[in-house]
């Protein structure tokens, strides 16, 4: 929810309220910061998920691990789908302010039937074009790009600070401050919603 309102609801409005006329559109600054968003979005869902498996309080690591893959995959995919009604709705404003038609030449403004415009080729376009830009780069490349500087680079350095300048941080003190963290099931999460994505494009042959 803080994620949808702070982070994704200005991205939202400023795409909706955008003068498309003479097929305009958005320029580069608004796909980089869909993508940072979506970056953002998913390392939310990444604490969040694991502080509420620790909250859970679950006897056996493996039953944490198990609860927080299924919570950040389903998180994830409902950051998905909020994309994909924005999507929708932004298309549809486009696409009928521009007088687009379907095959039989019906204008789309006059296609009342959900399934009917959705299955235009235009409609069809603009969603395929919206999940292979939330596929690449902002969920299978930038993330794998980051995520070793804050996960292992940046915390042994702070490790090799602390054991450098503390004299007192000896023997197993100071192998905790220099060792590796926790094996987590982050990565088998990011596979799945990877994976769905990636079946995602075949639901949008136009």
């Amino acid at each position: 929810l803080f994620w949808a309102i702070v982070f994704y609801s200005p991205y939202a409005y400023y795409v909706m309220t955008f003068n498309y006329e003479n097929g305009r559109e958005p320029g580069f600054i608004v796909g980089f910061a869909f993508s940072m968003i979506v970056v953002v979005g998913n390392a939310i869902m990444y604490e969040v998920c694991a502080r509420i498996s620790d909250w859970v309080g679950f006897r056996f690591k493996d039953n944490r691990e198990a609860c927080y893959m299924i919570l950040y995959t389903v998180a994830c995919m409902f950051n998905v789908a909020l994309d994909f009604v924005t999507t929708y709705f932004t298309a549809e404003l486009v696409m009928e302010g521009l007088g687009f038609r379907n095959y039989f030449g019906t204008p789309l403004r006059e296609v009342t039937e959900f399934t009917a415009k959705f299955e235009t080729y235009g409609m069809q376009r603009s969603l395929a074009e919206n999940t292979y830009g939330y596929a690449f780069p902002s969920t299978f490349l930038i993330p794998f790009l980051i995520e070793p500087f804050p996960t292992i680079l940046g915390p042994l350095w702070v490790g090799r600070l602390i054991v450098r300048s503390h004299p007192e941080a000896q023997g197993q003190d100071a192998e905790d401050w220099l060792a590796m963290a926790d094996m987590e099931m982050g990565r088998y999460a990011d596979l799945l919603l990877n994976t769905i994505l990636a079946i995602l494009i075949f639901y949008f042959p136009g």
